[in-house]
């Protein structure tokens, strides 16, 4: 039997940030996507962490991403799991890695699987159309 995968894509239209800066761009992207609200720090901090290291091509442990943060490991595996859901983060083995070594890759990445999946819909869309209503 198939392994039950579920993505769940959020896109957020939001207001850009007035000031460009890496910072709230970063910020920006993750509101975008639904990986955090205004007010979380820990989701961002996270993102940012495994950014650094995508660029390095160094995945990283949860374990290694609670140090210097006052927060359990727990809601440190939580929020992986959201990236990990959302399609942008990979597990590998005890690490964790965005899925391409660049932020545009891995963006690429997602775009691919949501224009994949919406091809599959608008096919049981036509099906739907033809067998119940003719058309």
């Amino acid at each position: 039997m198939a392994k039950d995968y579920r993505q769940q894509i959020i896109i957020r239209k939001l207001e850009r940030p007035l000031e460009e800066s890496l910072e709230k761009e970063i910020e920006w992207l993750c509101q975008c996507l639904g990986l955090s609200t205004a007010d979380e720090r820990l989701p961002i901090d996270i993102f940012k962490t495994l950014l650094m290291r995508a660029y390095q091509g160094q995945p990283v442990s949860s374990t290694t991403l609670t140090k210097g943060k006052n927060v359990t490991r727990g809601a440190i595996v939580y929020h992986l799991n959201r990236f990990i859901q959302s399609g942008l983060v990979v597990r590998r083995g005890r690490e964790y890695a965005l899925r391409d070594r660049t932020l545009t890759r891995t963006l690429d990445e997602v775009e691919e699987d949501f224009l994949r999946f919406l091809k599959k819909m608008r096919e049981i869309a036509e099906k739907i159309d033809t067998e119940a209503y003719g058309r």
